[in-house]
């Protein structure tokens, strides 16, 4: 008898969840602006699937929302720029694409802290066991 893996909805796809909801049209529609799959927009939705960065970057450009919140969580849903100009949408487009990236490092930097940590705690008990 073949069991089924329990997926637990991640913080991340909780947020997809919010924007699907916000989104006025269908999940094929859906999938279509984030350039994906239907089955793999199904997957990141129930959090199967982490969500790629190209969708993050999608979903702040064509849908407005805030790359911070997209992120973390943290911070208004939605920017709230004034979109009148190419100028002005390619200065809001940089500046999201900046936000993202520097939410992505502080995430990197935080797991290489850690992986620091546990190396020095692994190089003391490998420097007990020798001595």
């Amino acid at each position: 008898m073949e069991t089924k893996k329990k997926v637990v909805m991640t913080e991340d796809a909780k947020r997809l969840n919010v924007v699907f909801e916000d989104f006025e049209g269908g999940m094929r529609a859906f999938a279509q602006v984030l350039n994906s799959s239907l089955a793999s927009v199904s997957r990141m939705l129930s959090g199967e699937q982490p969500i790629p960065f190209e969708v993050v970057k999608t979903i702040c450009y064509k849908l407005g929302y805030n790359p911070t919140w997209m992120i973390t969580g943290q911070g208004a849903r939605r920017n709230k720029v004034e979109k009148s100009g190419k100028i002005l949408i390619d200065l809001y487009m940089l500046e999201t694409e900046n936000q993202i990236l520097r939410k992505r490092m502080e995430v990197m930097d935080i797991k290489l802290k850690y992986y620091d940590e546990k190396i020095e705690e692994l190089l003391k008990i490998a420097g007990q066991k020798a001595g």
